[in-house]
């Protein structure tokens, strides 16, 4: 008999019963089974919190009920990258649910499978450090605040992810069906987000050193079967097909032609360069760009790391980090790839949003785990204050206490009360006018101040947040010949107020 089992004989009945029950326990709470309920019951209270519809999650709603309602050309015609409509709108016409609810399900189930993969490939290489898995992938910020958002990132994070749980698993067990079923994995990703595309690649540096050897070769070869007959096959029967010709590819495309990476590198730099005082400063703009970017996702990321940038900051957590980065690789080449992106991105752009980043912090989740785990065994004391403040923010990740934009809801409401539906409808919020069940409009990235008097004209209504007292709104109001027809505010004092022509 196990010395562990003589042990437990030596304790009192009482106790003995106690810890055969929890012995017994543990088969149904296991960190994967914990990770997947645990993410649902979190995505359960932010949909709960939920009042107004976020504005990604209305213009996807509303573009799956247009391909419902007048079939996937009119959806083309207003989003050139369809997957997470499509996908809405075939389950919609399959279970006759409603579109808002059946997305919400759905960004649920992808965020629990992708918690649920992250903690099986930590308890892979670590099992120790699975239950601090769950802890990580359930309160990191960066992606867990997304919980009440219905956003295409669900989809493409849950495909990501288990293309790398399939090429784990594929390492161990080789097969060709294995190794397809990495690469439908990663084009399913795609379908949600293009950038998807940088999987395949991580994938294939992650194998390429391998390749000087015979069966490295051959592993290498088993593995990429399938997207190289996919590709042949796909030159073959599109010849001179437009699909690279969509709107969202050729934006790809656009964005990693070494030309236009030069382009907006330049503009970005003159740009910062004419801003600085001293002639010889400006030699080096662009390194200071350059630099400055790089630094503006790194201090993106550990901002977003939430209390688990405190295991990193110990030598214990770096060095398990590093012990651990041969096992993870693949993640950690698509992180790297990623980031490379988002630097081009920028560049383009100008701009990054913790949506975007979010991936990375998805990705470093096995590498975060295991270094929450060796940092938990060298400051036990340390451990217990950061698994509380893990709660707590695991908690004010789902659970929002601010003032609700329920005034978004009523102005909706009293538009389709009031009104025909029009085009002429100036939104500071299209949300408004999906509340009024008019759908989502095209945005408008104007303000009404940057409104000419031309321009006014052709608008019959103006839907304008604007605080009550505010003196702009009305000399913008007197100026233009517009008086306000009606006015809601929320319980903090936030208002939306609906204009319209005098003569009206």
């Amino acid at each position: 008999m196990p010395e562990s089992d003589l042990a437990d004989l030596r304790l009192p009945y009482g106790k003995r019963s106690m810890l055969m029950m929890l012995k017994n326990l543990p088969l149904s709470l296991t960190p994967r089974r914990v990770a997947f309920v645990g993410s649902l019951l979190l995505s359960l209270i932010a949909y709960l919190g939920v009042v107004t519809i976020g504005k990604d999650g209305a213009f996807y709603v509303d573009i799956a009920r247009t391909i419902v309602d007048q079939g996937v050309a009119a959806g083309a015609a207003r989003f050139n990258w369809l997957g997470f409509p499509l996908l809405l709108a075939g389950l919609h016409q399959i279970s006759g649910l409603s579109i808002e609810g059946l997305a919400y399900s759905v960004c649920a189930l992808f965020m629990a499978g992708s918690c649920l993969l992250l903690v099986d490939l930590v308890a892979r290489h670590r099992p120790q450090a699975a239950w601090w898995a769950v802890l990580v992938v359930l309160a990191v910020p960066a992606f867990n605040a997304f919980r009440g958002d219905i956003i295409r990132e669900h989809g493409f994070w849950f495909f990501s992810v288990l293309a790398f749980w399939l090429a784990a698993l594929w390492h161990v067990r080789g097969g060709l069906l294995l190794a397809a079923g990495v690469h439908v994995a990663v084009v399913i990703a795609v379908i949600f987000r293009l950038e998807a595309m940088v999987l395949e690649v991580a994938l294939v540096l992650w194998l390429l050193p391998n390749v000087l050897s015979r069966a490295g070769w051959q592993q290498l070869l088993q593995f990429f079967w399938l997207p190289l007959v996919a590709v042949l096959a796909l030159l073959l029967l599109l010849g001179g097909s437009d699909i690279l010709s969509q709107g969202r590819v050729q934006y790809f495309i656009k964005m990693l032609d070494p030309l236009q990476i030069q382009q907006d590198f330049q503009v970005l730099s003159q740009g910062f360069a004419d801003s600085l005082k001293y002639d010889f400063a400006r030699d080096d703009a662009g390194k200071i760009v350059l630099m400055g970017v790089i630094g503006l996702i790194l201090l993106s990321f550990a901002k977003l790391l939430g209390p688990f940038v405190l295991p990193l900051l110990a030598r214990s957590g770096r060095e398990e980090c590093t012990q651990s980065l041969r096992f993870f690789r693949p993640l950690v080449y698509a992180g790297l790839l990623y980031c490379m992106v988002l630097l081009l991105f920028f560049f383009h752009q100008q701009f990054l949003n913790s949506r975007y980043t979010s991936f990375l912090h998805l990705l470093a989740v096995p590498l975060l785990a295991v270094a929450t785990y060796s940092f938990a065994n060298h400051y036990p004391k340390w451990s217990k204050a950061l698994a509380v403040a893990a709660m707590l923010v695991m908690l004010d990740n789902v659970v929002s206490l601010g003032a609700k934009k329920t005034h978004y809801i009523e102005a909706g409401r009293w538009l389709s009360e009031h009104y025909q539906k029009t085009e002429a409808v100036f939104y500071d919020d299209p949300r408004i006018g999906y509340y009024a069940g008019w759908g989502y409009p095209a945005g408008q990235r104007l303000t009404v101040l940057d409104l000419q008097p031309e321009q006014i004209k052709q608008y019959q209504i103006f839907i304008v947040e604007a605080d009550s007292d505010e003196v702009w709104l009305n000399d913008w109001m007197a100026r233009n010949g517009l008086r306000q027809s009606a006015q809601f505010a929320n319980r903090k004092g936030d208002a939306v107020h609906v204009i319209v022509h005098v003569q009206q």
